[in-house]
């Protein structure tokens, strides 16, 4: 079965997304083609010429606000091969809805989602259907032995008020600095207490295998959602405290893979209560590496997306 892929980003081993083990899992179990067209000057003219060369039987996309790839041309192609089954994914929940994301949906078979709360949203715009398809990491993010270490670390940047979370989250980064003082470590731009500068993508995994726990905090509140951070951050073996999401305490066991807060305050205390039970947080971090390997990554996310399309 041939799989057309069109990544959001760069999908080089070096490139700064999750695109290129994404393609990796997608290649082990398709004869894939990727197709980088934001590299492209003109990108839909080569992907019909793509397209028509490879005849593929399912084309998948993450378009997201690019405005690159159009409804029409995805119609269009789809017309030519009526068999070939088209999808997208939008990993961004930030937005409610995403304008683009409903209008290719509608020329399209499969939106696939990164959370349940907005499916709902999705399919009465779309006027069809939409489907919870998650991240993911791939095996290199995995650390088996984490040299672990003193500081408790934070990635991400402050955007001031720009999403829901917003205010919650520069509220927290406070709390764990005055809990902790030069302890908590920052990695992130645009706060306005002292921070270790910015993280590449990549560098966040050296980050957290390093530390001792790791924080984590979204800007928006979605049933069943978490960010591909978290689990970059799991996966480094050490302990992961997170924000409490709908349905998140379903898919990791809270208290044992990582551990769920509410409050800046009950993260502060969750934090504190590892500090003076470290061989829990090992424990911790152990398991939620495994919960990882075991359930999130690619690999794995393409046997869903199999399922998913019934291919």
């Amino acid at each position: 079965m041939k799989l057309l892929y069109l990544p959001l980003l760069n999908p080089a081993p070096d490139g700064a997304s999750e695109q290129h083990d994404l393609a990796t899992a997608f290649q082990a179990a398709f004869d894939t083609r990727v197709f980088d067209y934001l590299a492209s000057p003109d990108p839909e003219n080569e992907l019909r010429r793509i397209f028509a060369e490879l005849q593929p039987d399912i084309c998948h996309g993450q378009y997201q606000e690019e405005k690159r790839i159009t409804p029409g041309v995805l119609a269009e192609l789809k017309a030519q091969r009526p068999g070939c089954i088209f999808s997208q994914w939008s990993g961004d929940v930030r937005p409610r809805i995403m304008q683009t994301v409903v209008d290719l949906g509608r020329a399209i078979d499969y939106t696939l989602l990164s959370n349940t709360g907005q499916l709902p949203l999705y399919a009465e715009a779309i006027g069809k259907s939409c489907y919870y398809w998650q991240n993911a990491v791939g095996p290199s993010f995995i650390v088996d032995d984490p040299p672990g270490g003193e500081k408790i670390v934070f990635c991400g940047n402050y955007y001031k008020d720009c999403f829901s979370l917003s205010a919650e989250r520069y509220a927290l980064v406070h709390a764990l600095r005055e809990a902790f003082g030069d302890r908590f470590v920052v990695y992130g731009n645009g706060w306005d207490l002292p921070t270790a500068g910015g993280c590449h993508w990549r560098g966040q995994t050296r980050i957290y295998a390093s530390a001792f726990c790791s924080i984590g905090h979204n800007h928006e509140i979605w049933s069943s959602y978490f960010s591909d951070r978290q689990l970059i951050a799991m996966a480094a073996g050490r302990p992961h405290v997170c924000r409490w999401m709908p349905e998140l305490d379903e898919i990791f066991d809270n208290g044992n893979e990582c551990t769920m807060y509410r409050t800046s305050t009950e993260a502060c205390v969750q934090v504190q209560w590892m500090l003076d039970h470290p061989g829990h947080a090992l424990t911790v971090g152990a398991l939620g590496r495994e919960a990882v390997r075991l359930k999130h990554t690619w690999d794995t996310r393409v046997r869903e997306f199999r399922e998913i399309l019934h291919v």
